[in-house]
């Protein structure tokens, strides 16, 4: 295990769930708060990133994305949105970004929110390295996800660096990776967009079957007609 000693002074605790958002929906929502409220924080940051290095592009534009994102968790006042990423012209790497946000809350313990998919490809990052050195690592599980389909550069990556309770993780400023408890939601956007493409082809959302999607957030879809 690597531990980066804590200061002194107990920090400021702030969670940053990064990814596409496109579109964000009900399991997105329900992971950050399932996150904010485990971990016990008072702030989760959704940010939506601009050019994923990983990905050709996305189907939603920056501003529909980030505005769809501003919707789905606008009643929530533990969870905000941080734009840092949508501003820049370039691919967005973590590891630049959480520098970033290091150096403007230099006192503040960080939790980089993923995936268990973006786990089993961590060790491929730009600068992982350095990415634990700025941060916790939180993974966020689906239901039925297993270890056995990892390689051997991830087993050997949480060997280092796994911790397995609240109480080791929040002993460090950063530098280690904890699964959070599984939640019970399976949602995928890709499997989200090709739903919305077949059922513009036949209706109108709102007459639609129900989709894992807040509300506001089918409504702006409709009326910006996204995803055809």
């Amino acid at each position: 295990m690597a531990n980066i000693p804590a200061s002194n002074t107990q920090p400021q605790e702030l969670a940053i769930f990064g990814g596409t958002f496109d579109p964000i929906h009900l399991g997105h929502v329900a992971c950050a708060q399932h996150i904010v409220d485990w971990l016990q924080l008072n702030e989760l940051r959704l940010m939506p990133s601009h050019i994923p290095p990983h990905k050709a592009g996305t189907h939603a534009s920056a501003a529909q994305r980030l505005e769809m994102a501003k919707l789905a968790i606008a009643k929530n006042n533990k969870l905000s949105i941080d734009a840092r990423e949508l501003n820049k012209n370039s691919p967005s790497y973590t590891s630049e970004t959480l520098a970033d946000f290091a150096a403007q809350l230099p006192n503040c313990r960080l939790y980089f929110v993923i995936g268990f998919d973006s786990l089993l490809t961590f060790t491929r990052w730009h600068n992982w390295q350095q990415i634990l050195q700025l941060a916790h690592i939180v993974v966020c599980t689906r239901p039925g996800y297993q270890l056995t389909d990892a390689n051997s550069e991830t087993l050997k990556l949480l060997s280092e660096y796994q911790v397995n309770s609240l109480d080791e993780i929040k002993l460090a400023q950063s530098g280690n990776i904890i699964f959070a408890p599984v939640i019970e939601q399976d949602i995928a956007s890709s499997d989200i967009r090709q739903t919305l493409k077949n059922l513009w082809q036949s209706a109108h959302l709102s007459q639609s079957s129900p989709l894992p999607l807040p509300t506001s957030v089918i409504d702006y879809i409709e009326h910006n007609g996204l995803y055809k």
